[in-house]
């Protein structure tokens, strides 16, 4: 794991966030299960010199990051331990950075759980950015880590993978999967995931008609992309002739009766490689410069900050093909993950903290 973690750290090191999102869940004592939520969305700006990648940052423009914005109203900060020119070195930008700092502190200062979602890259890229430069050794970060989140880090995507090997396990299939198993025990008036959001976060799906629902006597050949639903992406992208849309997706596996292929790919595209699936805070993720982070606490938090915060907004689609696009709006990843933690929670009771500190492999 040193030569990775190494390998993870230069990259952290060369590259920048732009933007975070967190998803605060409070308890609410009405019945088990039900959660307060508060959604946070910070588009970000770092000062320091940082390498942008192209296809990232088309990625963040596909998926409807404004760029625009980031640069006329993203948070400034400088991040790691880099020189800080003193042209740039303003009472404004000290300030924005001071504030930001403070909203991240104020989580580890809560000592709450952490929940995240294959999220390892996102640990380290906020310990280099708000409060220092990377250890030298993985020994060492996790060290810091563990006495950073006392209550303990959760990652969903290692939960489900142990619990439901054969499962898709992608962040969007899992919180819509998990939102039909709780609204099954609702109405059973078995315990189920309950929320109350503050500020309520847009999001319109495209509802499938009744004569598009698929048809048991008509689902050999599966009318949706089994690429997208075993791994959450195409490489076709729009130009791919089956759906990919979740919830049609999901209504057709129902009728299967059958768990996704998680080694399914397109026609066109090359085999995947098989994904490890053990950890204790051990991983070699997917490197994605420029990034955008979510973070969420499953306890009481309170969040108090200065300065300039950017409201949780995921943009609203009636386009099957824009599905996808409110998937990388960080505040509304982090809610997802909030969700998905928080059914695992009603399904697994105390046995969830057999997962504690332990993270997704690939």
């Amino acid at each position: 794991m040193g030569e990775k973690y190494r390998a993870m750290t230069n990259i952290v090191k060369t590259h920048a966030l732009v933007s975070m999102g967190i998803s605060t869940f409070s308890r609410r004592h009405t019945r088990p299960g039900s959660y307060n939520v508060d959604n946070f969305n910070f588009t970000l700006q770092q000062q320091n010199s940082h390498l942008i990648n192209p296809n990232s940052v088309a990625f963040l423009a596909q998926n409807g990051f404004d760029l625009n914005k980031q640069a006329t109203e993203g948070i400034r900060y400088f991040g790691g331990p880099n020189p800080k020119p003193p042209s740039v070195k303003t009472p404004e930008i000290n300030e924005e950075g001071w504030m930001i700092r403070e909203v991240f502190l104020d989580i580890v200062r809560a000592r709450v759980p952490l929940v995240i979602h294959n999220g390892l890259f996102d640990l380290m890229y906020v310990y280099q950015a708000f409060l220092g430069p990377l250890p030298d050794s993985y020994q060492s970060f996790v060290y810091d880590l563990s006495l950073m989140f006392p209550g303990g880090i959760y990652d969903t995507k290692h939960i489900v993978e142990k619990n439901d090997p054969k499962s898709a396990s992608f962040l969007a299939y899992l919180f819509h999967k998990n939102e039909r198993i709780q609204k099954q025990r609702l109405e059973k008036e078995e315990s189920a995931v309950c929320i109350r959001l503050k500020d309520r976060i847009e999001y319109k799906p495209k509802a499938v008609d009744e004569q598009d629902r698929p048809k048991s006597d008509n689902i050999t050949n599966a009318p949706f992309c089994e690429q997208f639903a075993a791994h959450g992406h195409c490489r076709n992208k729009d130009l791919c002739p089956k759906s990919h849309d979740i919830n049609f997706i999901i209504d057709c596996q129902d009728l299967q009766e059958v768990p996704v292929d998680v080694n399914a790919t397109s026609n066109s595209s090359p085999p995947q490689k098989k994904r490890k699936r053990d950890a204790n805070l051990d991983t070699d993720m997917e490197a994605r410069p420029d990034r955008a982070i979510k973070i969420v606490t499953s306890a009481d938090v309170n969040l108090s900050s200065n300065g300039r915060l950017n409201k949780p907004h995921v943009a609203a689609s009636t386009n099957a093909e824009l599905l996808e696009n409110m998937y990388h709006t960080a505040a509304y990843d982090a809610f997802m993950t909030g969700y998905i933690f928080a059914s695992y929670q009603i399904l697994l009771g105390d046995k969830i903290t057999d997962y504690i500190n332990q993270v997704f492999l690939m």
